[in-house]
């Protein structure tokens, strides 16, 4: 059986008082959504845990049936995506150009945007050189919108923390070793090496509007299991952006790119038909995502919220006759977390709903789609790393507890590719 995982993201959020003191999912009229969660078993999912407001990245990673541990860092998982190469013990980070000013000897963030309409960013990038500081090569890479990779070679560390605080206000970070670092002088002289990087920086464009190019995300190589082996499952990621390319780069799943458009149903609608004619084709796993909520819930305005939802609604009535009718499909929606559209949090950690429903999921007595609704669901409340067992379940893939065929901890069924046969002449 195959499976299509839709992920709304930042779909959660909060009571509003001008929506009557419900959610813009529970206001918004969602008939398909609906239709999907009275056609199978429901539930709240908590991406990471209760109370946590995780990256998409993370979430996404989570979800997809890996452990924090195996985590490389956005910085190394946008490089992937960006097609920028990069060798193994290489440490990326994700950079910003913003404005700061000057006080008391800090740099206080004054701006987080482009003023206008001109990318400035790739004129103040010609004038960051490739370097060599306290013995690390350092690179920047320019990719578009302000943002920049920060690439570092030698004997380097990821263990380092970021310099943005991410709110206009606060003083940029001094760049230190993690409290956890694996290599406490390596950690030590790579956040010396970033922290110079930026103050360098700072000298060349402080007279320019966009004056300082700020690190976060530090990155850096972790061997883990292909998708494949893990789940027994051809994946691929319909989505757009570096993020999510960077992600089925690094899981070993096919990427196909479907870019953003203005219009959020037709947006969805393209990606959720070329998924389908994915699945028709040869994969088993496609995940189709959007940040159309994502990005209402930052604009802080709870009504655009349930009018976005509302048109992205419109596209799930393709799904409907597939689910009735495919025998061999199990479509699953969900978010990677709540986006609250009032208050000054960026994510937050509330749980989000979740549908599973296909010809061996059953039904329960939930028929709306929202994250109170999901409270009914017969699933109950789960996790993030919950996801892809479950799937794995109502796809008949899942490995039986008590088996181990597989040195490692597979979660899927043996397949008849996989197995290491006991060979019947000896060497």
């Amino acid at each position: 059986m195959r499976c299509l995982l839709v992920i709304l993201d930042g779909l959660g959020d909060r009571p509003a008082d001008i929506l009557n003191g419900t959610t813009p999912l529970q206001a918004a009229l969602t008939p398909n959504l609906d239709a999907l969660a009275a056609s199978g078993i429901n539930a709240l999912m908590y991406p990471i845990s209760p109370g946590i407001a995780p990256s998409s990245d993370i979430a996404h990673f989570t979800i997809f049936g890996y452990s924090s541990d195996e985590y490389p860092g956005r910085g190394y998982i946008e490089t992937l995506g960006e097609g920028i190469p990069i060798d193994d013990l290489d440490v990326a980070f994700r950079t910003s150009f913003i404005s700061v000013k000057e006080e008391d000897g800090s740099f206080i963030i004054t701006g987080r945007s482009m003023r206008g309409h001109v990318d400035t960013g790739y004129e103040l990038a010609k004038s960051i050189p490739d370097d060599v500081l306290y013995g690390i090569e350092t690179k920047f890479v320019y990719t578009g919108l302000r943002q920049g990779l920060l690439l570092l070679k030698g004997d380097v560390s990821a263990d380092v923390t970021d310099a943005d605080p991410l709110e206009v206000g606060l003083p940029i970070a001094e760049v230190q070793p993690t409290a956890d670092a694996s290599d406490r002088e390596k950690a030590a002289n790579t956040a010396r090496v970033v922290n110079e990087f930026m103050l360098r920086t700072y000298e060349r464009i402080k007279d320019e509007d966009m004056n300082f190019l700020v690190t976060k995300w530090a990155g850096q190589k972790k061997d883990i299991d292909p998708f494949y082996e893990k789940t027994s499952l051809h994946g691929a990621i319909v989505a757009e952006g570096p993020l999510y390319k960077g992600l089925a780069t690094y899981t070993g799943m096919d990427f196909v790119e479907v870019k953003d458009e203005d219009k959020p149903w037709s947006d969805l609608a393209r990606r959720l038909d070329t998924a389908l004619d994915l699945l028709a084709e040869s994969r088993d796993f496609v995940h189709v995502h959007t940040k159309v909520p994502d990005h209402a819930g930052h604009r802080k305005d709870p009504l655009l919220k349930k009018s976005q939802i509302e048109e992205l609604d419109k596209a799930f009535a393709r799904l409907i006759r597939p689910v009735k009718d495919d025998k061999d499909l199990l479509v699953v929606v969900t978010a990677d977390h709540a986006t609250t559209s009032q208050g000054d949090l960026i994510h937050s950690g509330e749980p989000v709903p979740m549908v599973m429903t296909g010809p061996t999921t059953g039904k329960d007595t939930v028929d709306k789609f929202d994250e109170f609704s999901a409270r009914l669901g017969s699933l109950g409340c789960v996790y993030g790393r919950d996801v892809m067992p479950l799937i794995l379940n109502y796809t008949d893939r899942i490995r039986y507890l008590g088996s181990r065929v597989f040195p490692g901890n597979i979660t899927a069924r043996p397949t008849l590719d996989r197995i290491k046969a006991l060979r019947s002449k000896r060497d």
